[in-house]
């Protein structure tokens, strides 16, 4: 089974909306109405972990069915809110409605502020040693016109 269900798309659409978007992004890729929903809910999955697995048990949430009680309401908002910018996208690239956009780019930032630690995400366990990313960088090195100018000479 997967984590997501038809019926959790209310949440951000009507039933009659999500089969009109279904139905369009199957007819514009040439796939089943199941391949291209599983898809797009396998590309929100991919972007919710990408961002949340260095500090929480992604993969035991994930490993939840659709129907289980103990989904993390949070996730489930972000996978209909990704996933349907991504029917979209299938659609059309250029015609993504602006509430579909405007909901895509608030997710992301809200997974970013639980990536950062700034927020929490109610219902799913923390991992014991959460993964710490380093970033190096280093000025560039200076030299100086003069001694460019003389190795270029000799």
């Amino acid at each position: 089974m997967a984590y997501l269900q038809k019926e959790d798309y209310t949440i951000s659409a009507s039933i009659l909306h999500v089969d009109e978007i279904m139905t369009a992004a199957a007819e514009s890729s040439g796939k089943s109405q199941d391949v291209i929903r599983g898809e797009s809910e396998d590309t929100a999955e991919a972007q919710i972990r990408a961002y949340t697995t260095s500090r929480y048990d992604m993969a035991a949430e994930f490993a939840k069915d659709a129907p289980d009680a103990t989904r993390a309401r949070m996730i489930i908002k972000f996978m209909v809110d990704i996933s349907l910018f991504h029917l979209h996208f299938t659609i059309n690239p250029r015609n993504i409605p602006t509430l579909r956009i405007k909901a895509y780019e608030s997710s992301l930032e809200t997974l970013q502020s639980m990536q950062e630690g700034s927020m929490t995400l109610i219902g799913v366990p923390e991992v014991t040693e959460p993964l710490v990313s380093t970033f190096l960088n280093s000025q560039r090195k200076f030299i100086s016109r003069s001694f460019q100018d003389n190795t270029l000479i000799e």
